[in-house]
């Protein structure tokens, strides 16, 4: 049955986890724009900082930082923003980079989270679960807007 107490919840449960993750993703966001966290360990390193997140592998040959993490903020004359689109550098040799803006991650979520709200957006009594017209005065039982049926 559609409108039973477990699809409302399930629902409920759907709309809040998208806008929650949509939330944490901009404040992710806005804070990597002040703050910088790069984790260090044997052969690769993964950054939050600048608007991005990056993995990147390290060369053994030029000597492997120690395994720890570091923390910075961002000083005046560095950028804002590392990279507007994703990008796969090739720093120097033997090294690989791969490093994706925030706003992509944030901006794939909010489409989301507006689909999930609109699909399960909850309609007054007596219109159409279909397309929202309003049928108080439909004695027929279908919407003549999309021909569904009560």
């Amino acid at each position: 049955m559609p409108g039973s107490t477990f699809h409302r919840r399930f629902h409920s449960l759907v709309k809040g986890t998208c806008l929650a993750l949509l939330l944490v993703s901009v404040v992710a966001l806005l804070l990597s724009l002040v703050w910088q966290v790069t984790l260090y360990r044997s052969g690769w390193a993964a950054g939050w900082g600048y608007g991005c997140i990056s993995v990147q592998s390290t060369n053994p040959t030029m000597g492997t930082p120690q395994d720890d993490w570091r923390f910075a903020t961002r000083r005046s004359g560095q950028p804002l923003v590392r990279a507007w689109w994703v990008k796969i550098p090739r720093p120097r040799p033997g090294v690989w980079a791969v490093v994706v803006p925030l706003w992509i991650p944030m901006v794939v979520l909010g489409i989301a989270t507006f689909l999930v709200w609109r699909r399960y957006r909850r309609l007054p009594v007596g219109h159409c679960q279909g397309c929202g017209y309003d049928l108080t005065s439909n004695v027929s039982g279908v919407c003549p807007e999309c021909g569904r049926s009560r």
